[in-house]
């Protein structure tokens, strides 16, 4: 997972799961490990300088499902912490995969399937106004703070937008999930990699 986002002269948008390169379970050879992959998107790939720290915010871009809190917010600069954020989210899809934290495919879903995301595509309707916003139960970010729990202000010091501000205080408060509820079969170095990669302050 992390080698397509370590990758210095290049960024892909957006990482899925589907372009994933994840063991053969029909190859029973504990010393050999033969991939399955499927295709790349490359859609907007980019050059970057490999000095370069920050990248310009160019539009609305990665996956919603996959899209890290500070593009949502509309940070005019961001970071490879962007890329972070999605391998985190698609981690977290791989574990849905497990029988044991999924018994059927009904079960599965990625982390965080939001199925709008304010202010770049906003729910059309059933929307609540609090403090002048639009909330949605389904907007990306809400989806978000029901696992990560809502941010604090030291969460998110890192914006720089003071509409944004005023967003991020709208929002309900709630409690964080622990990963491991969400899945009970996982490794400690799983839950581990998931705390470390989904983190809203990308500072």
């Amino acid at each position: 997972l992390k080698e397509p986002t370590s990758t210095i002269n290049k960024m892909r948008n957006p990482p899925k799961t589907q372009t994933a390169v994840v063991p053969n379970p029909n190859n029973k050879s504990p010393s050999v490990q033969t991939p399955q992959t499927k295709d790349l998107n490359y859609k907007k790939t980019k050059k970057i300088n490999a000095k370069q720290v920050k990248r310009e915010l160019t539009g609305h871009v990665v996956t919603r499902w996959y899209r890290a809190p500070e593009l949502i917010l509309l940070e005019k600069d961001y970071t490879a912490s962007i890329d972070v954020w999605s391998v985190g989210c698609i981690f977290g899809e791989l574990l849905n995969m497990i029988k044991e934290n999924a018994p059927t495919f009904l079960d599965r879903s990625p982390l965080f399937p939001g199925s709008s995301c304010f202010p770049l595509s906003p729910a059309r309707a059933n929307t609540v106004k609090k403090s002048g916003f639009p909330h949605h139960s389904s907007d990306q970010l809400n989806v978000i703070f029901s696992v990560i729990g809502t941010p604090s202000e030291d969460d998110y010091n890192f914006v720089t937008d003071e509409k944004a501000v005023e967003y991020l205080k709208s929002f309900s408060q709630k409690k964080r999930v622990d990963f491991k509820d969400l899945f009970p079969a996982a490794t400690p170095e799983c839950i581990d990699f998931l705390n470390r990669t989904i983190v809203f302050n990308p500072q």
